[in-house]
């Protein structure tokens, strides 16, 4: 099998190679110098340098991180969500006062930072085992590797369970467990996740707002658009988190905290499915953009082929 590099283009295993051997997947030329298409890992072919595949195997998460949850996706992501977690952690903070948070999907862990710099030192972080310990933006001995699609067994409930901007890289089959996942940690849970068109890195399961509303519904939580109307037209907070953050509350806990019936009563009842005006306006352009491109090629092919029939 590959082993640590590819004689086709004498280079050193990448992501790509590493794409192509686990299962029958479409690359553009420029994947690779060696110009692989497709390959299936059946364990009778071979790479292009004769190495066979047999006994290769990369679980669906690891290739996925491979792909895309990289050191250069981390440290541009990480500094855009710490601007936006200075915008939306106090507030937080005032609403709920949490003692204990834990960010399923931490990334490297810009939002538990910021917990941490406004008081919280109780925090746990939890992401693939793919993500560079190195990198971390809070105590290494607080972040645990899992697998975001099986449940976690924790040992306590959390005050605040959070995942932001994750769920909709996960497949749609899973979007049950992971909810699953989130309800087992806490009775008090700060979700986003990108809707249908938002696009982004290996977004393959986009849902409307109102869709994780009524599976969190189903599990007996409510939800409380508290956050969203207090950072709308906060530029400094990126837009899909102005647009996807909504907080959900387990009705149980309502009875034991007076606190939190209140944010139920003033914020329980606004709509759940929206989208902001600034990110409208760029899926308009992008869609504007691609069917300029596609119409531009229409006619490239249509004039090329008047000219060979000449």
């Amino acid at each position: 099998m590959w082993a640590d590099a590819c004689r086709g283009c004498s280079g050193y295993l990448t992501a790509s190679h590493r794409l192509i051997a686990a299962g029958a997947v479409w690359l553009p030329w420029s994947a690779c110098a060696s110009r692989l298409r497709r390959w299936r890992a059946t364990g009778n072919e071979s790479s292009p340098g004769g190495e066979s595949l047999r006994g290769l195997t990369i679980s669906r998460e690891k290739l996925r991180a491979l792909l895309h949850y990289n050191k250069l996706f981390y440290a541009v992501q990480s500094e855009r969500s710490a601007r936006s977690a200075e915008g939306v952690v106090h507030l937080v903070n005032e609403m709920l006062r949490p003692a204990s948070v834990i960010d399923v999907g931490c990334g490297v862990g810009a939002w538990l930072a910021e917990f941490h710099r406004q008081g919280v030192s109780d925090v746990l972080g939890i992401d693939g085992d793919w993500v560079d310990r190195r990198m971390l933006k809070f105590p290494e001995e607080q972040f645990v590797a899992h697998d975001l699609t099986q449940p976690y067994e924790s040992a306590r409930a959390f005050d605040l369970v959070m995942s932001l901007e994750v769920a909709e890289d996960l497949d749609s089959d899973d979007s049950g467990a992971f909810v699953d996942l989130l309800t087992s940690l806490g009775p008090v849970i700060l979700f986003s996740a990108a809707i249908p068109h938002q696009g982004g890195q290996h977004h393959v399961n986009e849902r409307w707002q109102g869709d994780w509303a009524r599976d969190f519904e189903q599990r007996g939580y409510v939800a409380v658009d508290c956050v969203r109307p207090q950072i709308w037209e906060n530029r400094n907070v990126q837009v899909w988190y102005r647009q996807n953050i909504i907080l959900y509350i387990k009705r149980d806990a309502l009875a034991e905290s007076p606190e939190l019936q209140a944010l139920v009563d003033k914020w329980g009842n606004s709509p759940i499915s929206v989208v902001h005006p600034d990110l409208y306006s760029t899926m308009f352009l992008r869609a504007a953009s691609g069917f300029v491109r596609q119409y531009r090629g229409i006619r490239v092919k249509t004039v090329v082929k008047g000219l060979i029939r000449r």
